[in-house]
Parts: C-alpha cells; sequence; structure tokens
C-alpha cells in the first residue's frame, strides 16, 4: 500500500529531475545564444572598419 505521503515524495523527485534537465537545456541554449550574439557583433565590428 503505497501511502499518499510517499507517493508526494515521488512526485517531488521526478518534478526535481525534470526542472534539473530544463535548466540544463536552458543554460545550454543560453551560452549558444550568447555566443552568436557575441559572434555577430565582432562581425559587425569587423565590418564596420573597412
Amino acid at each position: 500500500m503505497i501511502t499518499k505521503e510517499a507517493l508526494h515524495q515521488e512526485k517531488l523527485m521526478r518534478c526535481f529531475f525534470v526542472s534539473q534537465d530544463n535548466t540544463f537545456l536552458i543554460e545550454k541554449t543560453k551560452t549558444y545564444k550568447n555566443k552568436r550574439k557575441q559572434k555577430k557583433i565582432e562581425d559587425n565590428f569587423r565590418n564596420s572598419k573597412d
């Protein structure tokens, strides 16, 4: 017999792991976007010097 409490704990753990994955993904996309933005800025700078 699974108690309500145990079920709740499991749900919390599952949520925790999912959110861990999400933060990881969000961080990855953030750094990726920032790198692209940085590259764009550098390219613009290079082009404007000519």
